[in-house]
């Protein structure tokens, strides 16, 4: 396959990896033909024979490290990468592959320069830490995405899950996708289904009127405050008074609309239930305003997105000014009871953290200002890398924030949100790797700690 340039970085010392993953499912292996191109010269070539490991089961991917090395021996300069896509080996199909480049200390030249903060973990034989090891790209833009005005659109539902529909999506009048309104995730900005070009024969009802689009009703916590709300880092009802917002639905739009974590947002940005359109059919607009996402999941984030996250949370704010606590608090997963994963002796640590004098408390069992309220009394949180941390984004930021990952691969989305609300994180998984356990049928993926109470000395050493 042709090679082609994946990424250009200047750095100043450090080390370089490259990794890749495949879409579509992990091959057995995948052939490489790679290159890292430093002052004109080659200076490292990848593995050919890569062996791809399973992913989370929901995303299909395929994962592995093709390329590592030291820089500090290399002058602060410029590096070029150069990879083709992947071909697997023992299989009839070619698997797109996607390539992290990561450059410790390294900045990015597409990217808007960032004050997040990751606190890397003092040296210790018992933790590894993830802070150079991230899944998904990490670009942060200080201006807002754009908002795009298009005419003659034509809308196409979802029909059962997003990511098993090749048809739907947002198309101009001559078929092509518009990339705006495109619901794009992961290294590469991955269409989740949806076509490059629609479906012809499709019987549309014409609306003479202008809309705008409001993206996908996801339900689950964290990818709502993640891609739901990632189009509305503004509120266009005040923007473009008298117009409809238009929502590709993945359930009832009542029923989204019922969810308290929804309705307690919408109703802070302004909108009420009426304001929102289902598009249960196909639509044919004569004028559709596109907000482009602020947020992407696994590849880049707008700070008005995070500037709009700080206001929802000032507006749903109850009660008067909280109390400062200067101890640590953990965002315990103990009585969830299903989800992506879940860590089978939490109790343990759990048990510990408690006995050391770490606040514990259940983001399951609390309304959403009672969760915005912990991370206003907080300035150390703790925590499974999952939703619950996502709830920073309502907050004012500047937290430190230290999380325990299940796998050796951290989900980029939280590094992005990182950036845009000026935490200081470190995220962690024990130095031998997680252990796996029975978690039943409620969640997809089940760990245990080799060791929960030295995981909860070494959390509240991070700490401080």
């Amino acid at each position: 396959m042709k090679p082609k340039q994946i990424d250009q970085l200047s750095f100043d010392s450090g080390a370089l990896s490259i990794s890749g993953w495949s879409q579509s499912g992990p091959p057995q292996s995948v052939r490489y033909d790679g290159r890292v191109i430093y002052q004109n010269k080659t200076i490292g070539v990848d593995r050919p024979d890569v062996v791809a490991c399973c992913g989370p089961r929901s995303a299909s991917w395929g994962f592995s490290t093709l390329f590592h090395m030291n820089l500090s021996d290399f002058d602060a300069g410029r590096l070029s990468v150069t990879f083709p896509d992947g071909e697997a080996v023992g299989g009839q199909s070619v698997h797109r592959i996607f390539v992290r480049v990561e450059v410790e200390r390294v900045v990015r030249l597409d990217a808007q320069p960032s004050t997040a903060r990751t606190t890397r973990a003092a040296a210790s034989e018992h933790l590894r830490d993830l802070s150079n090891s991230v899944w998904g790209e990490q670009r942060v833009h200080s201006g807002p995405p754009r908002v795009e005005s298009h005419f003659d659109a034509h809308l196409v539902p979802v029909i059962g899950f997003p990511d098993q529909d090749p048809h739907w999506g947002v198309y101009q009048s001559d078929g092509s996708l518009i990339d705006a309104a495109a619901h794009k995730r992961g290294p590469g900005r991955v269409l989740l289904g949806q076509s490059e070009t629609m479906r012809a024969r499709q019987d549309f009802s014409y609306v003479d009127e202008v809309g705008v689009y409001g993206g996908l009703t996801v339900p689950h916590f964290g990818h709502y405050l993640l891609s739901s709300l990632s189009r509305h880092w503004k509120n266009w009802k005040e923007t473009f008074p008298g117009t409809k917002i238009y929502m590709h639905t993945m359930e009832s739009l009542e029923g989204w609309l019922a969810r308290p974590h929804v309705r307690q947002t919408m109703a802070a940005l302004g909108y009420e239930d009426d304001d929102f359109v289902p598009i249960a059919g196909p639509i044919r607009m004569r004028h559709l305003i596109v907000p482009a996402a602020g947020f992407v999941e696994q590849c880049e984030a707008y700070r008005a997105f995070g500037e709009i996250g700080q206001r929802i949370g000032e507006r749903l704010w109850q009660g008067g000014p909280p109390v400062s606590r200067s101890e640590p608090v953990y965002l315990s997963k103990e009585r969830l009871r299903s989800g992506v994963w879940t860590l089978a002796n939490e109790t343990e640590l759990v048990g510990a953290l408690r006995g050391a004098g770490v606040r514990i408390v259940y983001p399951e069992t609390l309304s959403l200002p009672e969760q915005i309220r912990i991370f206003a009394e907080h300035r150390t949180v703790l925590g499974l890398a999952g939703s619950a941390l996502h709830t920073s984004l309502l907050s004012q930021g500047g937290h430190r924030l230290i999380g325990i990952n299940p796998t050796e691969y951290l989900n980029s989305n939280f590094v992005l949100l990182d950036k845009l609300k000026d935490n200081s994180s470190t995220y962690v998984i024990p130095a031998t790797g997680m252990v796996p356990a029975d978690g039943g049928t409620d969640f997809i993926h089940a760990f245990a700690l080799p060791d929960p109470q030295r995981m909860a000395r070494e959390l509240l050493r991070l700490a401080g």
